[in-house]
C-alpha cells in the first residue's frame, strides 16, 4: 500500500472517530436499503474498533516500510525551475524523514539531521514564508543546535510579529534557566512584547507552562505503589505508555518493567478499562500490538484492552488517549510509565484531556522505576532547573496545542 492510499486509510479512521464523537457514541451508516441506515452503537463499536485498527496498523506498517524504501536525496530538488516547487521537494523531504524515521536514532539512523537539512533548503529558497522559518528554527532545536534555534525564531519574530515564533523562543529560553531568578524573569523585553501584542495568548500559554512547572516540581508525583481509583471499573482507565521496541520487534527491558507494573495495576482493578499505546513499527510489531499479546497470555480478558496504534510519539499518545476517554467516557485515569517519563506524560495528559474532553479526568500514576535511579528516593527527585525534562517538557505541552513544524507536521 503506497503512501497515499495510507493517507487516505488514516484520514478515514480519524473522520470515522470524530463522527463517532460528534454522534455521542452513534454512527449512521447508509448501508441498508430504507430511510434509517445501520445503527452502530457504541458497544458494538468496542468489539469491531480493534479489528479496524489491526488493519490500519497493518496498512500502516506496509506504507511505512514501502517509503523507506523510495527515501530521495535532497539534490533530486534541485531539478525543479520555480522556487515554490523546490521548497516542497525540500520540506517533503524533511516531512518524510519526521514521520517515518521517528525513534529510529538509537538504531543508527539520525532522522534530526535530514530535517535540518531539508527546512533549512526550504527557507533558503522561501525566506519570507513564516511556516518554514518556523520550521527551520523548530529543525534546528532537535538538532540539538538549541542557541542558534532561539536566535531564528527571534528573528522569525522581528520580521513576521506571529505569536508562535515569539512565544517559543521565550519558551526555550525559560526551558533553559539555570537559577530561580533566571527561570522566573526570562528573556523580559521579549516576553513584554508579547504581552502587549497578545496579551490573552500570551497569559494562556505562560499559564500552561506554570502547570507544568508545578509536575516537574512535584516530588509526590512519582509513586510506586498502586495508587487508590475513587471509582474504579465502567468509568476508569489504566492507560499504559510504551517504549520504542528492539529491531526484532521485541520490548526492550523499560517496556517489560511497564506491562508488568501495569498488570499489576490490572490485576487490582479487573473491571477497569486498559489503554494501551504506542504506533512505531519494528519489523512489523508495534508497542499497542506487543502489550495486547502480553497481557492477553497473562489472563487479562481482551474486551477490557482499547488499543492505540496510531502515535509516533507521547503527544500522540496523549492526543488519541484523550479521544478514546472521550468516547468511552472515562472520568478517571492511571498512567503507568517508567519514572523518569511520569511527569511529561501526566503534563500531556492534564493538556490534552482539558482540551478534548469536555469533563474533568482525573489523572493519577504509577511508576516503574527505571534503572538508571539508584533507589526509588532518587526517582522521586524533582529535576534540576535547565534540564532536558524542563525542555522537553515545555517543547511537548506547547505541540498539544500547535505544530511544532506549523502547517507541515507535529
Amino acid at each position: 500500500m503506497d503512501f497515499i492510499h495510507h493517507a487516505f486509510f488514516l484520514s478515514f479512521l480519524r473522520v470515522f472517530i470524530s463522527l463517532l464523537l460528534c454522534t455521542g457514541g452513534k454512527l449512521r451508516l447508509p448501508i441498508l436499503n430504507n430511510d434509517k441506515g445501520f445503527v452502530m452503537n457504541r458497544k458494538k463499536l468496542f468489539f469491531l474498533l480493534p479489528v479496524l485498527l489491526l488493519g490500519f496498523q497493518q496498512s500502516a506498517q506496509a506504507a511505512h516500510a514501502n517509503y523507506e524504501d523510495k527515501d530521495f536525496p535532497l539534490s533530486d530538488c534541485q531539478q525543479y525551475s520555480s522556487s515554490a516547487q523546490k521548497a516542497d521537494c525540500f520540506t517533503d523531504y524533511a516531512v518524510s524523514h519526521h514521520i517515518f524515521y521517528w525513534g529510529n536514532t538509537v538504531y543508527g539512523v539520525n532522522a534530526n539531521g535530514p530535517i535540518e537539512e531539508g527546512f533549512a533548503a526550504a527557507y533558503q529558497v522561501s525566506p519570507d514564508n513564516a511556516d518554514i522559518a518556523n520550521s527551520y528554527a523548530a529543525s534546528l532545536v532537535r538538532n540539538g543546535h538549541a542557541p542558534q534555534g532561539i536566535e531564528q525564531y527571534k528573528a522569525n519574530f522581528t520580521k513576521f510579529g506571529d505569536f508562535q515564533s515569539g512565544f517559543t523562543a521565550w519558551s526555550l529560553i525559560r526551558a533553559a534557566a539555570k537559577t530561580a531568578d533566571e527561570h522566573n524573569h526570562a528573556a523580559p523585553e521579549l516576553y513584554q512584547q508579547l504581552k502587549k501584542r497578545y496579551p490573552d495568548k500570551t497569559q494562556k500559554y505562560t499559564s500552561i507552562l506554570n502547570s507544568a512547572d508545578k509536575l516537574l516540581q512535584d516530588e509526590s508525583l512519582i509513586n510506586f505503589d498502586i495508587p487508590a481509583v475513587k471509582n474504579p471499573g465502567r468509568y476508569h482507565a489504566i492507560v499504559v505508555l510504551g517504549f520504542q521496541l528492539d529491531k526484532n520487534g521485541n520490548p526492550q527491558e523499560p517496556l517489560v518493567g511497564i506491562m508488568d507494573k501495569a498488570l499489576a495495576v490490572a490485576n487490582a482493578y479487573p473491571t477497569s478499562k486498559i489503554i494501551v499505546t504506542g504506533g512505531v513499527p519494528r519489523n512489523n510489531r508495534v508497542e499497542a500490538e506487543v502489550m495486547y499479546d502480553f497481557f492477553t497470555s497473562h489472563g487479562i480478558d481482551k474486551s477490557r484492552i482499547i488499543p492505540e496504534v496510531l502515535s509516533y510519539d507521547t503527544v500522540q499518545n496523549a492526543n488519541y488517549v484523550a479521544m478514546i476517554m472521550r468516547s468511552f467516557n472515562i472520568r478517571e485515569a492511571t498512567i503507568v510509565t517508567r519514572a523518569g517519563h511520569i511527569r511529561r506524560g501526566t503534563a500531556l495528559m492534564q493538556n490534552a484531556t482539558q482540551l478534548y474532553v469536555p469533563w474533568k479526568v482525573t489523572i493519577n500514576s504509577v511508576a516503574w522505576k527505571d534503572t538508571k535511579y539508584k533507589t526509588e528516593e532518587d526517582a522521586k527527585k524533582a529535576p534540576k532547573l535547565g534540564s532536558g525534562d524542563y525542555k522537553s517538557t515545555y517543547r511537548d505541552v506547547l505541540r498539544i496545542y500547535q505544530q511544532e513544524y506549523p502547517g507541515f507536521t507535529n
